[in-house]
């Protein structure tokens, strides 16, 4: 059966009206068509809303008592209208500092490059449903329908219908339909946007062809719909917070949820009858293409510590090491890294770190070291007047390595020991740990501490990116 053919027959296939052969046609489609299966799932509601409607029998002076009614709701949404109407556009910084992989051969110097970016936030008044980009770091773009190009994933960005989302390596993208749902992209991801809520529907259908997503539904989603549909398998979401991973090269999907549920099936030639699970708060599940979802299993420790990053999407300020997630971390913050920093009006960072931005590119400008060595002194200084745990971390394994390039190997090394004095419970730990018996190891040629601390994050992190790392530089040493 053509999938037109099908779409006309929505609803005489649900009031009964069909023959069995059109009917069996009909659900041999819906087995393969994800589009013509979500149609019928809206219809059958919108069946059952009017269903269910009360039936009354019209009273005396009812178009007196109607006609009031609508005139006094009228005056109520005229008086919110007014009452949330935006006095002004409030403006929102966002600025990086970042370093290309800058290393020292013979005698030249190649010094890191830092770049500074301020945007400004646009003014916004979204539909009830629609999306919008909150915050982005890194290279992230929005194949626009609209424009007919790709464009900058920027903060104010409005996604519409069939735009299309790609990030790059480090790359997050933050996306809010404000009091429904949020959306936190990751790295190398792709994701097509099929269908969004408005005020004419409320299903929103998303096509993820890789990469990591973290959602998180809101209380005015209730009475909507979420579907996701990746190489692998298509998701039902049922009011829930949930990660959703997308490995396309192995035509692998994982989910994970948090608290809710999500309905997921395999897609493909699939024998076997079992093809549909339910996982509920707590639990994780694996699919891959041509099998039906493994059986849900319980979330693990590393997991939950995962889970944990739904709760900050949209949080401000935003303060971010761009490096990944991989065992060769530790060597992408010693390049250094680059540094994301993003905040708005009224500001929770103080105005003097971007002072430090401005010291930084003046120094790379003029490729001066002693500016540079007076710029991280400055960072040193704001981080000790301005204690935040939020983001001391990103601030200090910055610093460290940042000191470290300008071979200042004491004042690289204390950053990374305070780091882990301070935030023992960071699961960055490791990663100060590794960064730190790196600069004994390649900087002050002390093999002894290096295996030490590299031991230490055997002992203490042999499930971290940094124990592979660890592994190997005590093959080296030893």
């Amino acid at each position: 059966m053509e999938h037109r053919d099908c779409f006309s027959k929505l609803s005489a296939y649900l009031d009964k009206e069909l023959e069995a052969e059109e009917r069996r046609r009909m659900e041999l489609h819906f087995a393969n068509c994800f589009e013509c299966k979500i149609e019928l799932e809206c219809l059958k509601k919108i069946k059952q809303a009017v269903n269910a409607l009360p039936i009354e029998k019209r009273s005396v002076g009812f178009d007196a008592k109607m006609h009031q009614l609508i005139a006094n709701e009228r005056i109520v949404l005229n008086k919110k209208q007014q009452e949330q109407k935006p006095k002004s556009t409030l403006p929102e910084t966002g600025k990086s500092i970042w370093s290309s992989n800058a290393i020292k051969v013979g005698l030249s110097l190649v010094a890191a490059s830092f770049v500074l970016a301020i945007g400004l936030r646009l003014l916004w008044q979204p539909e009830r449903f629609g999306p919008v980009i909150i915050a982005s770091r890194g290279l992230a773009q929005v194949y626009s329908q609209k424009q007919a190009k790709w464009i900058p994933a920027k903060p104010g960005l409005n996604i519409s219908k069939n735009d299309q989302l790609r990030l790059a390596a480090y790359a997050q993208v933050d996306i809010e339909a404000k009091e429904y749902y949020s959306i936190r992209v990751k790295e190398n991801s792709e994701i097509l946007f099929i269908q969004l809520a408005g005020k004419s529907n409320k299903t929103t259908m998303l096509n993820v062809k890789s990469g990591n997503l973290f959602i998180k539904t809101e209380p005015g989603f209730k009475g909507s719909d979420m579907y996701i549909k990746t190489p692998s398998a298509k998701a039902t979401v049922i009011g829930t917070a949930f990660v959703l991973q997308v490995n396309p090269e192995q035509n692998l999907t994982w989910l994970g949820v948090l608290k809710g549920a999500v309905a997921i099936e395999g897609v493909g030639e699939i024998e076997n009858t079992l093809n549909r699970v339910v996982v509920s708060s707590g639990e994780k599940t694996t699919i891959k293409r041509g099998d039906p979802p493994a059986l849900p299993e319980f979330l693990s420790d590393k997991e939950w510590q995962l889970m944990d990053e739904l709760y900050h999407i949209g949080e401000l300020p935003q303060v971010a090491l761009l490096i990944g997630t991989s065992s060769k971390r530790v060597e992408e913050l010693m390049a250094p890294c680059m540094l994301y920093v993003y905040d708005k009006e009224p500001r929770t960072l103080p105005k003097e770190f971007e002072d430090v931005v401005v010291n930084i590119t003046e120094a790379v400008r003029k490729n001066d070291m002693s500016l540079h060595e007076r710029a991280a002194n400055r960072l040193r200084d704001l981080i000790k007047k301005y204690p935040n745990p939020k983001y001391n971390v990103q601030f200090l394994l910055f610093l460290g390595a940042y000191y470290n390039y300008l071979d200042a190997y004491e004042q690289s090394i204390s950053c990374f020991e305070e780091m882990v004095k301070d935030f023992p419970d960071s699961n960055l730990v490791s990663l100060a740990l590794c960064a730190e018996a790196i600069v004994y190891h390649k900087s002050l040629k002390d093999k002894e501490k290096a295996v030490q601390l590299y031991r230490n994050i055997l002992d203490l992190y042999k499930n971290s990116p940094e124990a592979e790392h660890a592994k190997g530089a005590i093959s080296n040493l030893t």
